[in-house]
């Protein structure tokens, strides 16, 4: 059995969800620490597109960012 590198091993451990993206009228979405993709869902466990495990203990009072176009 292969043993797990250290890259393969941070994704388990939680980082926080700090920022958010605004989409107008669209609304407020989270988005993933690690890969800074704008997710669908908030309190969702793991990011859809990454896989990072995500801690959600910071979200109420995440910096909104605006979308670049």
């Amino acid at each position: 059995m292969k043993k797990a590198s250290a890259q393969e091993l941070s994704f388990r451990v939680p980082m926080l969800v700090t920022q958010a993206r605004l989409f107008r009228p669209d609304g407020v979405y989270p988005v993933c620490p690690q890969c800074s993709v704008t997710m669908d869902r908030e309190y969702q466990n793991y990011c859809g597109f990454c896989g990072q495990h995500l801690d959600w203990k910071a979200y109420k009072k995440a910096e909104i960012v605006c979308r670049e176009d």
